[in-house]
């Protein structure tokens, strides 16, 4: 049945717009100018100018001005003005203002104003506004505003602009603004600023160094120097030196692979272990070792130690 202005119905589909379903004999619903202009035998749903236009035979989703509009025969859902113009004959999900413009033939899940922008055959999910902007032919996963913007590999970005400024690599973020100046590499930055101020103080931010692990509010390097391999755990816990450690509230390793352990240690030497904000200390045991019991311990003051075959010597005396 036709009805005035372009409006036709009957038991198969709903076409309502000039051109809109034109050729259709499938199921389809098609509404505004030229919406699934070339379906044939597709159930697919148009709604919006030239939404879905090019779709033949698929069971899509096309929803917004020209939304998937050179689709062939995939059965995507693309939900947004200029969502998914490019994409030809998969079938992704995107989802927000020219969320996927730029995809052609992935599969992604991209949601949010401009999210995975520049996608064209990758499968990467891309949950907010320019999430995994610039991704182009990766799989990594992007939730949090503009997070992983610049990114094109396959890393992990989760938070506020988390890992911003990544641009290859295989790198995992999460927090916010966490490794958001870092560019390359594959590290781990997981809490509020990690990586990118650390202690507060921003010039000291990852840049080019590769292969940190940064755990903990505004953990990083201790300067600007960019150095590879540290691992930094606990509140603005920060490493200046390669390979170096610092686990703990405030803990400072600055030495090559030196380790500072504890709440507010420091390293003074390279292949140092530092525990504690002091010099590791002792206290008189309060059971000396007997028996078949062998061991460091200390006594009176005295530091002694007793072998295997119940000799005590005396290290230091008090």
């Amino acid at each position: 049945m036709t009805g005035a202005h372009g409006i036709t119905a009957d038991t198969l589909r709903t076409t309502v717009g000039s051109g809109a379903g034109v050729v259709a004999s499938g199921l389809g619903t098609f509404f505004g100018y030229n919406a699934g202009l070339s379906n044939t035998t597709g159930y697919g749903t148009h709604f919006g100018h030239q939404a879905g236009r090019l779709a033949t035979t698929g069971t899509g989703v096309y929803v917004g001005h020209q939304a998937g509009q050179v689709v062939t025969t995939g059965s995507p859902t693309i939900v947004g003005y200029l969502a998914g113009y490019g994409v030809t004959t998969t079938s992704p999900t995107l989802i927000g203002f020219q969320a996927g413009y730029n995809s052609t033939t992935g599969n992604g899940t991209i949601i949010g104003f401009q999210a995975g922008f520049s996608t064209t055959t990758g499968n990467p999910v891309c949950i907010g506004l320019q999430s995994g902007y610039s991704s182009v032919t990766g799989f990594g996963v992007y939730v949090g505003h503009q997070s992983g913007y610049s990114s094109t590999g396959q890393g992990v970005y989760l938070g506020y602009a988390a890992g911003y400024s990544a641009t290859i690599g295989h790198g995992v973020y999460v927090g916010y603004l966490a490794g958001y100046s870092a560019t390359i590499g594959s590290g781990v930055y997981l809490g509020y600023q990690a990586g990118y101020s650390p202690a507060g103080v921003p010039a000291n931010a990852t840049t080019t160094a590769d292969e940190q692990v940064l755990l903990g509010k505004e953990t990083g390097q201790s300067s600007a120097t960019q150095v590879n391999g540290i691992v930094c755990v606990g509140w603005r816990a920060l490493a200046g030196a390669a390979s170096a450690m610092a686990l703990g509230r405030a803990a400072i390793a600055n030495h090559i692979s030196s380790v500072a352990l504890g709440a507010a240690s420091t390293t003074t030497a390279d292949n140092q272990v530092a525990i504690g904000a002091r010099s590791l200390s002792m206290i008189n045991a309060l059971t000396i070792p007997t028996g078949t019991l062998t061991g460091l311990y200390m006594e009176a003051g005295a530091l002694k130690f007793r072998g295997s075959s119940g000799t005590i010597t005396t290290l230091a005396a008090a």
